[in-house]
Parts: structure tokens; C-alpha cells; sequence
């Protein structure tokens, strides 16, 4: 929807998908220019398969590109890589987002990360500073806990009451939110 107001139109399609089996356009994330962004789409029973990726789209446009398979929702990080999940496994890949081109292989991040499958959001965030946060596959919606970690894998503090859900960082790094009463902290 214009800033301005308006009607509201939609940017993605997915009608050329649909005779491929795929059917959901999901978790957008806009990229740096503010312009282009990304989003999982595809047949949400079909992890592992290209079925299931992540796409770049732009606003304004009826603009789609095939980036990579993925089974989960995909974020930037800077200074040029993606973040998505294949299985519980957090990737990563190298990704101009000038060009919209991966670049690369793709390599692990971390193991055991969650993504409940009937959402296929993966239990990660990153902020502009480059902070990781994830969860579990166990997942703290199972009554787990998040963490504070350093550089080094040392436990370095609580990430919040346990049972948390869904985290995601602000873009500076310096707090967070996730589910369970949206509850916020610095």
C-alpha cells in the first residue's frame, strides 16, 4: 500500500507456482536498499526439495528470482551473507544485495536450530551488527531457555524468562523480542 494511502496491491504472485505445487508466499525481509526483499515461497510439505526457496522481490514491481532452496525464511546479514535453514541446519551464503546474486557455497552456521513446520520460520535472527541469535530445535516454545553466548561458546547470561519463542533481534543488536506475552529486553 502507497505511504500516502491507497489501495492496496499485492507483491507477490504466486499463480505460475501453483501448477508446480507451490502455494505460500511467506515471511518478507526487506534487504538494505529498502526496496528488494526476500521471502520464502513455495510447497510448505516439501523441505529439501527446490520446491521450497527463497526468492527476491521488489516493490513496485511484479519482479520474482529463484535465489536458493531453502526450508525456511531467510535474512541478511551484513556485510553480504544470507541465513536460512536446510533441515535444522542454519546456512549461510555469501549474497551481493546490489546484484541480488548468491555467491559461493553454502556453508553450516550452527545445528539444531528449530523451524516448526507448519510456519517454516526458522528460530533465528541476526541485527546489523552481525549478533546471531537462535533457538533450538528442542526450541525454547518446548520450555527452553535462551542464552547469552560469546565468541568463544561461553555462556555469558540469560536471554530472558524460559519458554520464549520466535526470537528476533533490533537491527543494532542491543535488545530483543520474542513470544510468551511479547516480551522485550535490553
Amino acid at each position: 500500500m502507497p505511504a500516502a494511502g491507497g489501495t492496496p496491491a499485492p507483491v507477490t504472485t504466486h499463480s505460475e507456482k501453483e501448477a508446480a505445487g507451490a502455494f505460500s508466499n511467506r515471511w518478507p525481509e526487506f534487504l538494505p536498499d529498502g526496496k528488494h526483499f526476500l521471502y520464502l515461497s513455495g510447497d510448505l510439505s516439501a523441505p529439501g526439495t527446490k520446491k521450497l526457496g527463497i526468492y527476491v522481490g521488489a516493490i513496485g514491481t511484479n519482479e520474482e528470482k529463484f535465489l536458493l532452496q531453502a526450508d525456511s525464511d531467510a535474512l541478511y546479514s551484513p556485510p553480504g551473507y544470507l541465513l536460512f535453514l536446510r533441515g535444522d541446519t542454519l546456512m549461510g551464503q555469501r549474497f551481493d544485495a546490489g546484484s541480488q546474486k548468491v555467491e559461493g557455497e553454502v556453508f553450516p552456521v550452527a545445528e539444531h536450530v528449530g523451524s516448526p513446520a507448519q510456519f517454516r520460520l526458522g528460530l533465528f535472527s541476526v541485527s546489523r551488527t552481525g549478533l546471531l541469535l537462535y533457538g533450538g530445535s528442542g526450541g525454547a516454545s518446548a520450555g527452553g531457555q535462551l542464552v547469552w553466548v560469546d565468541e568463544n561458546g561461553k555462556e555469558t547470561g540469560k536471554g530472558g524468562p524460559a519458554g520464549g519463542f520466535f526470537p528476533r533481534l533490533s537491527q543494532d543488536g542491543k535488545s530483543g523480542a520474542f513470544g510468551t506475552n511479547a516480551w522485550l529486553a535490553d
